[in-house]
């Protein structure tokens, strides 16, 4: 037992309950999450702002660190995913019902045909993919069989504003736990074509962000892990930190993935590329295997000049562009300099746009 004092508040730590998790890591996220309750404490009673018991208190860490857990998938050696991300992938993800639906990072199982969730003590149980959202970035999984967990809410990540404290909780690592603070909103562009709308961007950065957890200041989750970052406070601005897609992105498509694995409506137009963006330079890295791209004869190193006639000198503008041409299937009129073979001339070349989900092997289990 662990005996803690602040603001005069005296608080005992069952450290038992929370056996996979460190002594130290369990100390943090209780500082994180009992501080603002002290300072409820201290203010005058004003009809709703009504101290919790302690044991009340011990039972929502503990919810909160067991709640989250790890993830480990395997992809098919052919799959498009695989050679970028790998047949093997280990992350978190957090439970959000009681039914066993987790949420997580989408790369963590796209195109498994394999899940595994870690509960806490390191047993595996099976699960399978409920949903994925290309778009956000974010996957729903299920457990087959009872987790004995219990769920933990999810918040309104549009609170969450540069200096708000947050908590950081991922499956594995040292620490699994840490604090950190939200450094910037912005958008975020990967290579992959996915554009993030108000990203969280968060300094110092926690280790094993894939699926990580964000949980603000009243325990609830705000965002999900998806990438580091060297530029969190500001673009070409150096501090390390952490991209989380906001939580709100899932909440907009949730019933959609529950009821049919993906969001309704028209899908964005895909092209098969992945983009490396210098100095005002977006260029073709790399093309997936057999995808629109490739069969319109775009090859890596070419660079993306513009889209239809329109400038594009980001990777944002750039995908921006592509999706404003219309849903998927539409045709795509890349503008393209081959610098590679000495040619500065610009070509027009027509891309035939595909869905993603039609592209990458996705298969939705209910």
């Amino acid at each position: 037992m662990i005996t803690v004092n602040f603001s005069h508040d005296e608080t005992t730590i069952p450290m038992k309950n929370v056996s996979t998790i460190t002594q130290a890591s369990y100390i943090t996220a209780m500082l994180f999450l009992l501080i603002p309750a002290a300072v409820v404490v201290m203010a005058p009673a004003n009809g709703f702002a009504q101290e919790k018991t302690e044991a009340n208190r011990q039972a929502s860490i503990s919810t909160i660190l067991r709640a989250v857990v790890g993830i480990h998938t395997k992809i098919p050696k052919d799959a498009l995913s695989a050679k970028t991300l790998g047949t093997e992938r280990e992350g978190s993800g957090v439970l959000i019902d009681s039914s066993g639906l987790i949420l997580t990072v989408g790369y963590l199982v796209l195109e498994a045909n394999k899940i595994e969730i870690v509960r806490p003590g390191g047993k595996k149980i099976p699960a399978k993919l409920i949903g994925y959202d290309s778009d956000s970035g974010l996957s729903l999984i299920k457990a087959t069989q009872s987790l004995k967990l219990k769920p933990v809410n999810i918040g309104n990540s549009k609170k969450l504003k540069p200096g708000s404290r947050v908590m950081i909780v991922s499956h594995a690592g040292m620490p699994p736990v840490s604090a950190s603070q939200v450094v910037s909103r912005r958008s975020y562009a990967g290579y992959w074509e996915y554009v993030v709308d108000d990203a969280i961007y968060i300094s110092p950065p926690h280790d094993n962000y894939v699926g990580a957890v964000l949980f603000g200041e009243g325990g609830e989750v705000q965002g999900i892990g998806s990438m580091f970052v060297n530029d969190a406070i500001a673009p070409h601005v150096q501090l390390p930190g952490n991209m989380f897609v906001p939580v709100n992105a899932f909440k907009n498509v949730m019933l959609d993935l529950m009821n049919r694995g993906r969001p309704s409506g028209p899908e964005r137009p895909w092209i098969g590329v992945h983009i490396n963006e210098v100095e005002g330079k977006v260029r073709v890295v790399r093309i997936a295997k057999n995808g629109p791209a490739e069969s319109a004869g775009i090859k890596p190193g070419d660079v993306i000049v513009g889209v239809g006639g329109k400038p594009v000198k980001s990777m944002e503008a750039l995908f921006r562009q592509v999706w404003a041409r219309g849903d998927a299937g539409v045709n795509i009129p890349l503008d393209i300099v081959t610098e590679a073979k000495g040619d500065l001339r610009v070509r027009r070349v027509d891309v035939k746009s595909q869905s993603r989900y039609e592209s990458y092997k996705i298969k939705f289990r209910k």
